[in-house]
């Protein structure tokens, strides 16, 4: 069993606590490397990383009307048993703690108990991010999702 939490964070963040910027917090520690996930058309995926740093899976962000789809993906034989998600335009609206490391069980998007499931998606209203499918052109915007999962992967 492992917790997974993956940030997708364009551009620099504010800081408080743990420093987010562009990196993954993966559990309560800061993996250095990149996920800014830039959804254009077509689909953007980060790693789903279980404790620190296996690669448990995906998740992907498509949009679909006026949703931002957030699909959770194991690979292997890893399963999905939770997965929670938090989207705003400021990592200091996230709920967190005063060391700013997130606190998943606030998180507004939540599963029921998923049993050991490959796939499971959260559809976020674009409107979240002050967009709406019905703009031609606009301006870039910098959101941020942080997604949590509890992953299990059956023994051999």
């Amino acid at each position: 069993m492992a917790d997974a939490t993956v940030v997708g964070a364009p551009g620099s963040a504010p800081r408080r606590g743990n420093s987010y910027g562009n990196s993954p917090v993966i559990g309560d520690r800061i993996d250095d490397s990149s996920s800014e996930v830039v959804v254009l058309q077509g689909t953007s995926c980060v790693s789903l990383l279980a404790g620190q740093s296996i690669v448990a899976g995906s998740i992907c962000a498509a949009i679909d009307e006026d949703d931002l789809v957030l699909t959770y993906a194991t690979t292997g034989r890893w399963r999905l048993y939770e997965a929670q998600l938090w989207a705003g335009l400021s990592i200091l609206d996230m709920p967190q703690t005063n060391l700013g490391n997130p606190k998943v069980g606030l998180f507004p998007f939540k599963s029921e108990s998923l049993a050991g499931v490959s796939s499971y998606a959260f559809r976020v209203p674009l409107a979240t991010f002050e967009l709406s499918s019905r703009l031609e052109v606009c301006d870039p915007v910098t959101g941020y999702i942080v997604a949590h999962a509890l992953v299990k992967r059956p023994l051999p």
